[in-house]
């Protein structure tokens, strides 16, 4: 079992138990120093270190942390003092802890945007989940790091309800940006190769059922009410047979499905370029809303009730949690 030096990485103990450089590795510490002011960030770092099979300072693998770089680039001892020689320039450690400075800056201005439910972002209230039906909501990746990526996720699942989804995955926004311009340049290749028909499926099929629930309600009531109050149950009935009527009637399916078919066409012919970066404006002119059907699979549905399916690579291990556990039912229908 490797054991843990007492001393930093670059430096080795002489047999007269006074530290030294030990000059292959003293050339790495160099190296990070010099690729993270060129504009390599800790994360790519680390992944640099471990592809080009450089040890770790415990010496007992490649595998490096993000933490270990870290350290590394803010251990002023790497400058010299009465117990370690320098290997390192002045001019260059402190050209590092400028950047490391607007790294911090950075986050500080950025904060404020981690899952801020009350703010608006471009797919607020677009994506749901197509495990537990929750929608999905905004936040940043790696917390208490400088990489901070927005990402996506289910709301029972980030916020641990009750009955909490276990099988939602996460998608960073970046790739959702991705997905949603595929989906929109293929809707667009058949609008314009003539290929596009309408569903034929009603676009508004929405039914409140909360008329239903107090209407029963109010029927158990009257079972066992007096006469006074059986009055002012069978008005309240009465009103409320009145409210679901008119509920129903205007959330009636109706097949819109040749009208929106007719204006994502017309909007292809104004917008006739290929999209090539994500812009919100176009495409929730001709998509309502998507869901999660699992990790690496969203499906998007235009206004004319058709839907496309698109695929995407999701985070690491998210596929095998989806189909761990139960709770995943894998329904996609509203």
């Amino acid at each position: 079992m490797a054991t843990i030096p007492l001393y930093p990485y670059g430096y080795k103990l002489n047999y007269r138990g006074k530290k030294e450089a030990q000059e292959e590795k003293a050339a790495v510490v160099r190296l990070i120093y010099q690729k993270y002011i060129d504009g390599m960030n800790r994360y790519s770092l680390t992944w640099y270190l471990i592809n080009h099979g450089i040890l770790r300072p415990r010496g007992d693998s490649c595998a490096w942390r993000y933490n270990m770089v870290s350290q590394i680039l803010m251990d002023e001892r790497y400058v010299g003092t009465d117990k370690y020689p320098p290997i390192l320039a002045k001019d260059l450690f402190d050209t590092a802890q400028l950047v490391r400075q607007k790294e911090k800056e950075k986050v500080i201005a950025t904060r404020h945007e981690s899952c801020n439910e009350k703010r608006k972002y471009p797919f607020s209230g677009f994506i749901r989940c197509g495990s537990c039906g929750s929608s999905y909501i905004r936040g940043l990746q790696h917390k208490n790091s400088v990489t901070r990526k927005a990402s996506w996720r289910c709301r029972n699942y980030h916020l641990k309800n009750v009955g909490k989804c276990k099988a939602s995955g996460n998608i960073y926004e970046e790739m959702l940006e991705v997905v949603c311009v595929e989906a929109y340049n293929r809707i667009r290749s058949e609008c314009l190769g003539g290929k596009f028909a309408a569903s034929g499926k009603p676009c508004v099929s929405e039914k409140n059922k909360l008329f239903d629930l107090l209407i029963q309600e109010t029927i158990d009531q009257m079972k066992v009410a007096d006469e006074i109050r059986m009055i002012k149950l069978q008005n309240d009935l009465n009103v409320l047979l009145n409210k679901r009527m008119e509920v129903e009637w205007a959330s009636a399916p109706m097949d819109l499905s040749e009208y929106h078919t007719k204006k994502i066409k017309e909007h292809f012919v104004r917008h006739p370029m290929r999209m090539s970066e994500f812009e919100v404006e176009p495409f929730t002119e001709i998509f309502i809303g998507m869901t999660a059907i699992k990790p690496g699979e969203l499906k998007l549905v235009l206004k004319n009730g058709n839907e496309v399916v698109q695929t995407y690579k999701p985070m690491k291990g998210q596929v095998e949690n989806a189909e761990k556990y139960r709770s995943y039912s894998g329904k996609t229908d509203p």
